[in-house]
């Protein structure tokens, strides 16, 4: 008789289980799921629109802290026509947007012509584009 001998074949497949029980593991405590590098997201809570110009608050949800002047600001308004103002996201108190800190205005970058109703922001950052909507009234 030639072959795996039964002590064999069964080792085989124990440090097959296991193995696959590894990878399982990981996958689903996050480890090949999880969000790295630089994330921007907008933080809708915090941004609030004023007489017109909207105060755009912005958070690094990843891994890697990155200058916050490469987070670029734009968007459109209720009634469609492109929000002035914008661009690089310069103002605040801190340059670096560190990961998983709290979240940053862009002071200086306000978006303006802002009318009533539901206006379209897009905060593009170094590798990724966040969009969201503001309310604005009155």
């Amino acid at each position: 008789m030639k072959g795996v001998s039964a002590v064999i074949a069964t080792i085989l497949m124990l440090m097959i289980t296991i193995a696959m029980a590894g990878v399982a593991y990981m996958y689903i405590s996050g480890i090949f799921t999880a969000k790295t590098g630089t994330i921007v997201e907008i933080d809708e809570s915090a941004t609030s629109c004023t007489g017109g110009s909207i105060t755009v608050w912005v958070r690094n949800s990843g891994t890697i802290a990155f200058n916050k002047n490469l987070i670029i600001l734009s968007g459109t308004n209720s009634a469609g026509g492109a929000l002035t103002g914008g661009g690089a996201c310069t103002g605040g108190t801190s340059a670096t947007l560190n990961a998983g800190a709290g979240a940053v205005a862009c002071d200086t970058a306000k978006l303006t012509n802002a009318l009533n109703g539901n206006n379209r922001i897009v905060v593009s950052g170094p590798s990724n584009t966040a969009t969201g909507s503001i309310y604005c009234s009155g």
